[in-house]
């Protein structure tokens, strides 16, 4: 056996030993289901233990991975495993004693330091700055608020008024100001997005603040300002009181509901613009209060145009590439709204796929919920992290004791228990703003792009296609050709 045969079998080994988990999706019931969610979270938890760190500036606080001030590896990272903490703190019995303790101490700790380190605080992060008033921050601190929020009872006095410190800072700084909007190379829809959970979360957990009015009526100028499209500047239909055309003050999406991210069509954006949306009415849920007419408008026309692009693994494909890793982003937060609040069926069929798949993931890298080879490392183990526990958290606020989501597969006849896969319809679709036309059938979907990206992809469909994780996608910078026009006109191949 020579040295690269070798090598082969060692890396399909742990590949083969598990390939039932892998390759074997079914249908989980709603127990299954709740106890996959439990054990992805617990694993994540455990896994993250290796990264936590004591603070320097208070033995009662600390932080999981670098705690620095800005970009996804610090502040961000932190808040998604508090929200996770928290998550199974508050609804799972399956943490043993001196879990529950130990996870306690550190969400409490993880939520000490990133209030002292905030700008309004008096710390700062091992970089030496704080954090705060920035881009994405709003984000970080709609996290931390729903994590804190969940042990709220089990928070001394000082550190909630710390908590609501924050949460105060961050919302008030949108009040004087229009949602952006952008339909062209860099939609505003994701930004817009995590700004709204932020500006959702404050008035439902702080009702009494002398802002929360204005909070709950900016949150909701934000929902119609996630997925708008042009027309709703001239749509005189009454939402929350209002017409949508003096909510809406730029469409962030196309007429066809794409949306264009990165200077290209971005599949991963229209997930996570309409996911935040979801995660907003889970606020109104969690605190028992009615839930804006906004929060989900135009959420449902966005998951019909995403619906073409997915495939039956509950993965989409990316007619114009992408340039984030492969499977770097799992749906299944959205897709456990959907289904659980939307009662959508096709929602819930991904859903249960998507589940199995990130299970099997994480089995195989050891508690780890990062792509292998990912340069984001912890910090896309955390992100994974918050999007199983908002799905989790989707079933405990949307579901009925002992009723799941509905079924994922429908019967065939009457007189059979065999079943076959939703998916959705046969379609042929031109989607002029981004220059890409889509023809789908049972067997295959095929994407040709003309304006941004010359390519073209065919995705084949075959009977029960959902049991197998592997597919292409064109990622820029991996061995994918692209068509390159010279200053001559003429078309070049260029194999990057």
């Amino acid at each position: 056996m020579n040295c690269i045969t070798l090598l082969a079998l060692l890396i399909l080994l742990p590949v083969c030993a598990r390939a039932d988990d892998v390759y074997r999706i079914r249908t989980l019931s709603e127990g299954e289901l709740m106890k996959t969610y439990t054990s992805i979270m617990l694993d994540a938890c455990r896994h993250s233990e290796r990264e936590w760190h004591d603070s320097s500036f208070d033995p009662r606080a600390g932080h999981w991975g670098t705690g620095i001030s800005d970009g996804n590896e610090g502040i961000r990272a932190i808040s998604e495993m508090v929200l996770t903490c928290a998550a199974l703190l508050k609804y799972s019995g399956a943490l043993r004693d001196t879990e529950r303790r130990d996870y306690m101490s550190k969400a409490r700790a993880a939520i000490r330091y990133a209030v002292a380190t905030h700008v309004t605080g008096t710390q700062k992060c091992p970089d030496g700055r704080q954090w705060g008033g920035s881009w994405q921050s709003a984000m970080w601190t709609g996290t931390l608020a729903f994590g804190a929020w969940l042990m709220w009872s089990d928070l001394d006095p000082d550190l909630r008024k710390d908590v609501e410190r924050v949460v105060a800072s961050e919302a008030d700084r949108f009040l004087g100001s229009k949602p952006p909007g952008a339909r062209w190379f860099d939609t505003k829809a994701e930004e817009n997005g995590w700004t709204l959970i932020c500006l959702s979360v404050a008035p439902n957990m702080f009702p009494s603040h002398p802002h929360a009015e204005a909070w709950n009526e900016k949150a909701i100028e934000y929902m119609m300002n996630t997925l708008s499209v042009p027309r709703d500047l001239q749509d005189k239909r009454v939402v929350d009181g209002r017409p949508v055309s003096e909510w809406v003050s730029s469409p962030n999406l196309h007429p066809d509901f794409t949306l264009e991210n990165h200077e290209f069509f971005h599949p991963s954006y229209v997930a996570c613009s309409s996911y935040f949306l979801g995660q907003a009415v889970m606020h109104y849920a969690y605190a028992h209060r009615p839930i804006p007419q906004a929060a989900t408008y135009h959420l449902m026309d966005t998951w019909g145009t995403f619906q073409t692009i997915m495939l039956p693994c509950g993965e989409s494909v990316f007619p114009q590439g992408m340039d984030w890793e492969l499977h770097g982003l799992p749906y299944i937060n959205l897709f456990a709204f959907l289904a659980t609040s939307m009662k959508d069926p096709l929602a819930a069929q991904w859903e249960n796929a998507g589940l199995q798949y990130i299970r099997a993931w994480q089995n195989m890298q050891g508690g780890d919920l990062a792509v292998p080879g990912s340069r984001l490392g912890f910090t896309r183990h955390a992100i994974f992290a918050e999007q199983v526990t908002y799905g989790y958290l989707a079933h405990k606020l949307f579901g009925r004791e002992g009723e799941g989501p509905p079924e994922p597969y429908v019967t065939v006849d009457r007189q059979t228990t065999a079943q076959r896969e939703l998916r959705p319809p046969e379609c042929v679709r031109h989607f002029s703003s981004i220059g890409v036309i889509l023809h789908r059938t049972q067997s295959k979907l095929l994407t040709f792009s003309w304006k941004y990206k010359i390519m073209g992809m065919l995705a084949p469909i075959g009977e029960g296609h959902e049991g197998n994780p592997h597919f292409t996608v064109p990622i820029t910078n991996g061995f994918v050709g692209s068509i390159e026009l010279n200053a001559s006109g003429d078309a070049g191949m260029k194999v990057v």
